[in-house]
């Protein structure tokens, strides 16, 4: 568990999170047509997250294997 304090305590690798929630509102705030063709596809978009979160899960389930924080924070953060 030596990498755990490089991968998950410095702030820098912890904004994945806040760059996919800052690409989506640029999207709504700055391309609003490409946010209307996305939008009509919400429940889509839904279940793919549901299914990434799925697949996180199970990738994730032994949290101190080095392949799963390195794949599966980002992850997260996606789905």
């Amino acid at each position: 568990m030596y990498w755990y304090k490089f991968i998950y305590y410095p702030t820098y690798t912890r904004l994945d999170g806040l760059l996919i929630g800052v690409s989506i509102a640029g999207i709504y705030q700055f391309l609003p047509t490409v946010w209307r063709k996305i939008s009509t596809y919400g429940n889509l978009f839904i279940l793919c997250s549901l299914v990434v979160l799925t697949s996180a899960y199970f990738l994730c389930y032994d949290q101190m294997l080095y392949h799963d924080s390195i794949f599966g924070f980002p992850l997260i953060a996606l789905g």
